[in-house]
């Protein structure tokens, strides 16, 4: 819950500072590398419960035209979440992800753009328990969508909605909140 609560803030935060003079980034030809914190959640129905770790996600991309794009995304835990489960405390955080996607971009003027990505992806959770650590991974389709707001030709900000590949018995969605610097 926490880590959600701090995505909204951080996207409240961009929504406001966008509303500012802004000027059109994210061009034809230009490539950006991007930092952003994701709110990741991750539900296990074995276990009946909902964790929420902490990612750093970094992301390099190429702009081909004003509309399309290509992006890889590299994650890193930041934190783990522990819950309680039948008494016994789980930890659960994301060892690591990695994902290439195609975008599609709609310019909204010389101030924002919204985008939609859809690409392959591959995470590695870690769950540990009563000193025992099991980790799984996935592969699959990963997709997702937001909004980027331009400050100046270099800097821009965005919020997102990404889902990850499922496996089987867990799903895993994030919320993120960033800045992409274009070169």
């Amino acid at each position: 819950m926490k880590n959600r609560q701090l995505a909204a803030a951080v996207v409240a935060a961009t929504m406001v500072l966008a509303s500012g003079q802004a000027l059109a980034a994210g061009k034809a030809g230009d490539s950006y590398f991007g930092v952003q914190y994701a709110a990741l959640e991750y539900k296990d129905d074995g276990l009946n419960a909902d964790f929420e770790p902490g990612t750093l996600m970094f992301r390099l991309g190429h702009y081909f035209t004003d509309y399309i794009g290509l992006e890889a995304r590299r994650g890193i835990a930041l934190n783990d979440d522990t819950q309680s489960v039948g008494g016994v405390d789980v930890s659960v955080e994301l060892e690591n992800f990695t994902g290439v996607y195609g975008l599609g971009r709609l310019p909204m003027g010389s101030v924002a753009a919204i985008y939609g990505m859809a690409g392959w992806g591959q995470g590695e959770v870690k769950g540990e328990s009563l000193g025992v650590t099991d980790t799984a991974r996935e592969t699959g389709l990963t997709y997702g969508g937001g909004v980027e707001f331009y400050f100046g030709e270099t800097v821009s900000v965005n919020a997102e909605y990404v889902v990850y590949p499922d496996g089987p018995g867990f799903e895993a969605t994030s919320v993120n909140a960033g800045v992409n610097f274009n070169f």
